[in-house]
């Protein structure tokens, strides 16, 4: 009995470190391997958004205060220009640029 008992907490504190051992593994494996190429591609496309949609923007700022000047030729390139930064306009985009043109 007793010698079941003692081999019972023996085991049990084996398998803890058994676990501990290969959770700890696990994590630093986890955290110190390269970024995916995937993840990278990620973050770059989500900076030349970040780019486009900054010149989308000045572009279409710069078309409002062309009309607000009476300039209606420069303003109307402004707002071509814009439309030609971004390769797809997104909805929010699409609706400021119809919304200046009107």
């Amino acid at each position: 009995m007793q010698g079941i008992r003692i081999l019972e907490k023996s085991g049990m504190w084996m398998l803890l470190i058994v676990l501990i051992l290969v959770a700890s593994s696990s994590l630093i494996r986890f955290v110190t391997s390269p970024p995916t190429p995937s993840l990278e591609l990620a973050n770059k496309q989500q900076k030349y958004d970040s780019i486009q949609d900054a010149k989308f923007r000045s572009l279409l700022d710069s078309g409002g205060k062309a009309l607000q000047n009476g300039d209606y030729a420069g303003a109307l390139a402004n707002y071509g220009e814009a439309e030609k930064v971004v390769p797809q306009l997104s909805e929010e985009q699409y609706i400021a640029l119809k919304n200046a043109r009107e």
